[in-house]
């Protein structure tokens, strides 16, 4: 009886946090439509005290109920009178009330980092307005992110010149002086990568702000193969069962109508420990590819520009492709600070020299960077960016069987050319598991030439999925593992 009680109690204070958050978020909407960035200097404080009063009320209100926040009550008070905002706990992530809608249509700032034109929030507003409160917080939250993620935010000429550059792979691993970045790229990097001359930099910061600001491309995250420092690949399905030892070393999740694909990353040493009595595919390339070129601002359609590659007779055509041998371990000796930096590296969502300097004040700075520029150079990682709010949304998951190795390969360069994509494959047993990020102009076409294909190459096996991305690493976390890594082969050493 007391348990359902307190479930019931739950339920009505997440039903009225979700009717806060509405409330909160169209009276920003009221307070934004009416003042914007004209003489946006006089608006600057009343916009503070808008929002301070919206997180005092929400605090007021559920400030007792420590269930719905990540840190504790004195936190949560400096970070609502220091940046106006209160951090919520969501499953798979965060909310920040309001900042994470208001940062959108927010345009009290300078015209300058401003979005050019405000994104269209129509479908948003009837969400909030709709929503079943009784489906509770999680549902809530993850609605409002699925609807946020197709919203597209109007760029400029400067801000989309920018954006190319930051996408692509190459230059987010090599320098101009052919020297390899280990420290965040700059705004002057950014100038010499387009070269452009000194009196451009404002225009360059002022682009960077704003791709920042509106999270539209962050490029200060990392990619790692971790193949290079001994660790195994393998792609497994669901019909063998996922015991509680594999859980740590998961690093893709994808369920698809009939089967769940899993990849995992394994120490190579634990191999036959842990896959004993399971039928797993080796995998032998990562390839990836992150290339906006196609993008146009002046277009209504901004993917027009697109050219959906052809699946039977696709050739390689995209500079910005990427692909990592998964079988050429390096061969080498780690001291043990060697390995504290691969571990650091491993869960790092924002790589800095100065982050590292200050976890190893006994390790010469030089020797730090001396390692990493060794790992970029060596294809162990490299930066790597993250996209939002230009179309590119929509996200296809596909598992293919290809039997013909033309055909194989034609199909996997027609996948790789996508704006977006990652591809996990078996060269030999010429298999493949990966996703590709597809503007819509282009998913009937692609869907079209997927039926076309089966139809022509009844042998080949293809199946796709549009949702259920359970899981998809760019790095396996490695902070919790004790590990020695000698001459190519990891050892995962239980404690």
């Amino acid at each position: 009886m007391n348990s359902e009680y307190n479930q019931s109690k739950l339920l009505t204070i997440e039903e009225e946090v979700i009717n806060e958050i509405a409330s909160g978020y169209f009276e920003c909407r009221d307070f934004f439509s009416t003042y914007t960035n004209k003489d946006y200097e006089i608006y600057t404080k009343k916009k503070k005290n808008f929002l301070l009063s919206l997180c005092m009320r929400f605090h007021e209100k559920f400030g007792d109920f420590s269930f719905l926040y990540p840190v504790d009550k004195s936190y949560i008070l400096k970070t609502m009178k220091k940046s106006y905002f209160i951090p919520l706990i969501v499953k798979n992530g965060g909310f920040e009330y309001p900042k994470s809608f208001v940062v959108y249509f927010d345009l009290i700032k300078d015209i300058n980092v401003a979005s050019v034109k405000l994104p269209d929030f129509t479908s948003i507003d009837s969400y909030f307005k709709n929503f079943k409160i009784s489906e509770g917080l999680n549902e809530f939250f993850k609605g409002f992110f699925s609807r946020l993620k197709k919203i597209t935010i109007p760029l400029r000429k400067r801000e989309v010149d920018v954006l190319k550059l930051i996408s692509d792979p190459n230059f987010l691993k090599i320098k101009s002086d052919g020297g390899f970045h280990i420290s965040p790229i700059s705004d002057r990097h950014i100038l010499e990568g387009l070269s452009l001359s000194n009196k451009n930099l404002k225009k360059i910061e002022r682009a960077t702000t704003l791709l920042l600001n509106y999270k539209i491309c962050w490029y200060t995250g990392v990619i790692v193969n971790a193949s290079k420092f001994g660790f195994y690949y393998v792609l497994i399905d669901s019909s063998f069962p996922f015991n509680d030892e594999l859980k740590p070393f998961l690093f893709w999740d994808i369920k698809f109508s009939h089967n769940e694909y899993r990849i995992l990353c394994i120490p190579f040493d634990s191999t036959e420990e842990l896959l004993q009595g399971i039928d797993y595919i080796p995998l032998t390339n990562w390839s990836w590819n992150s290339n906006m070129n196609a993008f146009d601002n002046k277009k209504i359609d901004t993917w027009e520009n697109f050219k959906t590659p052809t699946l039977q007779t696709a050739s390689l055509e995209s500079s910005n492709y990427v692909n990592w041998d998964l079988m050429s371990p390096l061969q080498r000796k780690y001291k043990p600070w060697e390995i504290h930096v691969i571990k650091t590296l491993s869960r790092t969502s924002n790589l800095s020299l100065y982050s590292l300097e200050e976890l190893f004040p006994d390790i010469h700075v030089n020797a730090i960077m001396k390692f990493l520029e060794e790992f970029v150079e060596k294809n162990v990682f490299q930066y790597y960016n993250s996209i939002n709010f230009i179309g590119l949304d929509f996200r296809i998951g596909v598992r293919f069987s290809i039997d013909n190795k033309d055909l194989f390969s034609n199909f996997k360069n027609s996948l790789i050319m996508y704006p977006i994509a990652h591809l996990f494959t078996n060269e030999e047993e010429k298999q493949g598991l990966g996703f590709i990020h597809i503007p819509r102009n282009a998913v009937s076409y692609f869907l079209e030439q997927i039926d076309e294909f089966k139809e022509k190459n009844p042998d080949a096996e293809i199946e796709l999925t549009f949702n259920n991305f359970n899981l998809l690493n760019r790095s396996l976390n490695l902070t919790n593992f004790n590990l020695d890594i000698e001459n190519g082969i990891a050892r995962y050493i239980k404690n």
